[in-house]
């Protein structure tokens, strides 16, 4: 992991703003995996967020950095090229996946090689149409990369034959440096999200993959054996013509 993502940590972990975002994202990944079953889940995305915590999964991969604690949940590899074979994972989250991508839509059509057919795909991000200030940490766009917006991330998604289920906005306030300024205006946050929730600055997004199966078609035999049984009677009465 680069000193831009240490720094991204370091920001949603420590800042007034970063732990805004970390709970709100938290609160819907919770949400968002819990009532979903299956035998391997996978975590690409920022180390702070733990969006696996309310999952039922057992077996759980996560895709950190080298500097992460050596346990045989935790692999250091890039989100483009996955060390896992098609179709291996039933629930795919991204925290803020894309973002700390170097390519992002090479990193989601790895996401969608490995998930498994009906696998639930969940991504967050940065929303960069919102209502009130910067949220986001005073980076450089060439060290975070730039945030997705959800009409492209939906045309990618579409391409690769995820079908997106539900998409959520929250974060409405701007980055405070004091954490009292959250609390003293959590009624405005929720008074935000009913009448323009796009413009929220967090986005959480839940897609399932889809796999159009081939339909096979078989002729109509019935069809077939009628047309055969009026095409011989006409031969029949051709004949009987000719005779005459």
């Amino acid at each position: 992991m680069n000193q831009s993502q240490n720094a991204f940590n370091d920001w949603l972990s420590h800042s007034a703003a970063g732990q805004y975002a970390s709970r709100w994202q938290q609160q819907h990944y919770d949400k968002a995996v819990a009532d979903f079953f299956g035998y391997y889940a996978l975590k690409i995305g920022a180390t702070p967020i733990d969006a696996l915590q309310a999952s039922r999964i057992q077996h759980r991969w996560c895709i950190s950095d080298s500097h992460a604690p050596n346990t045989s949940e935790q692999l250091c590899a890039a989100p483009e090229a996955l060390p896992f074979g098609p179709e291996q994972f039933d629930l795919l989250v991204m925290p803020h996946g894309l973002e700390l991508s170097h390519q992002p839509h090479a990193a989601l059509r790895e996401a969608c090689r490995v998930l498994r057919p009906e696998g639930r795909l969940v991504i967050s991000g940065f929303n960069p149409v919102r209502l009130a200030g910067k949220l986001r940490p005073a980076l450089s766009l060439q060290q975070l990369g730039k945030p997705i917006g959800l009409l492209r991330l939906r045309d990618w998604l579409q391409l690769l034959d995820l079908e997106v289920q539900d998409t959520v906005f929250g974060c409405f306030l701007p980055g405070f440096e004091q954490p009292q300024w959250y609390a003293r205006l959590a009624w405005l946050d929720q008074l935000a999200a009913r009448p323009m929730p796009f413009l929220g600055g967090m986005y959480c997004l839940v897609a399932t993959k889809k796999v159009h199966s081939a339909h096979i078609l078989t002729p109509n035999w019935k069809h077939t054996q009628r047309q055969e049984q009026k095409n011989a009677v006409a031969v029949k009465r051709s004949q009987s013509c000719q005779r005459q």
